[in-house]
């Protein structure tokens, strides 16, 4: 251990006379002195051995955990990109992007029309490489087909999530709430953009080349779901209301065609009761879509 961590060290175990009796004088104060003692340490006492070995990007209440050295570099990123340039990553005009405000294909979907985000291409797919091209060297230009997302190699595009099945993604869009050519599902509403991330399983649910043209996501069903509602209830509780049709965390699904879809708040009944809205946690089984409202316990840099 070097002079300066055992320095360290030594004064965040050892509390001087008069840090004594304000230890023993009254229970406030004493309250007072060890949440001053641990916000201290904790921002020397970095043991790098109990890091995710997967990466920071991995830990899923990266939104809220603001103690947590992972946690503190995703939410710092985004709200550091949209300082710098003005723009969410992804929307941002000197990377490609169209700048209104929306995680979106731009006009590279199947219409050429704005504002669709049912292909993983644009603005979608370097929403990462854009915050940060080093880990995520997988960007894409801004026509068809997009591209497959993909956690490793020169393709990496998205991170792994750490909540749910061992091959879920997170990616980031604006909510398919908006009206298209082909009903809901598939189209942003620009004049209420929501951008939010989705916690998807990357193989069950991957991007399928759809009618030779783009990659699409599958509409969700039971048996290509990420997460279960018992861990959706666990994200949902610690960041939000704990009801999964509002507030910044809800339970959507991808919805569409067969073949297409973006995001959208419209869970599946197996998730979560269409009644009372509760997360139906006496179900195992992966069942639910986690959406995440970027920034939403961050001073919504939306």
């Amino acid at each position: 251990m070097c002079i300066k961590r055992e320095a360290i060290r030594n004064r965040c175990h050892s509390f001087s006379g008069n840090d004594h009796a304000t230890l023993y004088g009254n229970h406030s104060a004493r309250k007072r002195f060890h949440a001053r003692r641990t916000v201290h340490c904790a921002r020397h006492h970095r043991p790098s051995d109990r890091r995710d070995p997967r990466g920071a990007e991995h830990d899923f209440d990266f939104e809220d955990n603001r103690n947590h050295p992972a946690a503190w570099t995703i939410r710092r990123r985004v709200e550091n990109f949209k300082t710098k340039y003005g723009y969410l990553p992804g929307d941002a005009p000197m990377f490609g992007g169209d700048g209104d405000g929306i995680i979106d294909n731009t006009n590279a979907s199947a219409n050429g029309a704005d504002n669709y985000v049912h292909i993983f291409v644009c603005e979608l797919s370097n929403f990462w490489p854009d915050m940060n091209p080093d880990n995520y060297p997988g960007g894409s230009a801004c026509a068809r087909p997009g591209l497959p997302a993909s956690t490793s190699g020169v393709g990496k595009n998205v991170p792994a999530a750490k909540l749910g099945k061992s091959t879920s993604i997170f990616i980031a869009s604006a909510l398919a709430n908006g009206p298209s050519a082909f009903g809901p599902g598939f189209a942003a509403d620009p004049a209420n953009p929501q951008n939010y991330y989705a916690i998807l399983d990357g193989a069950t649910q991957a991007q399928v080349m759809g009618d030779a043209c783009c990659y699409y996501f599958p509409a969700t069903n039971s048996t290509n779901s990420a997460v279960k509602p018992s861990e959706a209830l666990a994200l949902d509780v610690k960041i939000d209301d704990g009801i999964a049709t509002t507030g910044n965390v809800i339970s959507g699904s991808i919805t569409g065609f067969s073949n297409a879809g973006g995001i959208f708040p419209n869970p599946l009944s197996t998730c979560n009761d269409t009644t009372t809205h509760a997360y139906l946690v006496q179900n195992n089984s992966y069942e639910c879509t986690p959406l995440i409202r970027i920034g939403a316990r961050t001073g919504d840099p939306q």
